[in-house]
């Protein structure tokens, strides 16, 4: 719950939007900027969500949310970061050069839809208008 929706409020509130980039890919925007971490991330959640619907129990968690403060925040905290990551994406869209929308309707969709934005985005520094894959990054 450290880095999650509660925890970025105070950026998204005061940052300004920064649509351009200029710089050099360092090592480690390198490794943060490479596609393989959405695949990684969406195999992840795909497991998750086959565990969860496969040895879930509904029930429980309602019980849970509603007992276990706990549980309720980060159930709150989960749906406010997935409401709040789209207006993110904007701004990482513009500095990508991207200008097709449809990568930022898919950003909508919580827990896959970031990992299918992450797996799909243009490279740093790539101007280009799709987000198809291009190879080396």
């Amino acid at each position: 719950m450290a880095v999650g929706a509660f925890a970025i409020l105070p950026y998204l509130i005061f940052r300004t939007p920064h649509e351009d980039w200029a710089g050099t890919k360092t090592l480690g925007l390198r490794i943060w900027d490479w596609r393989g971490w959405g695949a990684i991330a969406l195999a992840g959640a795909i497991l998750c969500f086959g565990f969860g619907f496969t040895q879930g129990n509904w029930s429980d968690f309602v019980h849970q949310w509603q007992t276990n403060r706990f549980i309720h925040v980060m159930s709150l905290d989960f749906c406010m970061l997935s409401v709040l990551f789209p207006v993110l994406v904007r701004d990482d869209m513009a500095r990508r050069g991207m200008k097709n929308s449809s990568p930022w309707l898919l950003a909508m969709v919580p827990l896959v839809g970031p990992c299918f934005y992450v797996l799909l985005r243009s490279g740093l520094g790539a101007k280009t208008e799709s987000f198809a894959f291009t190879g080396s990054q």
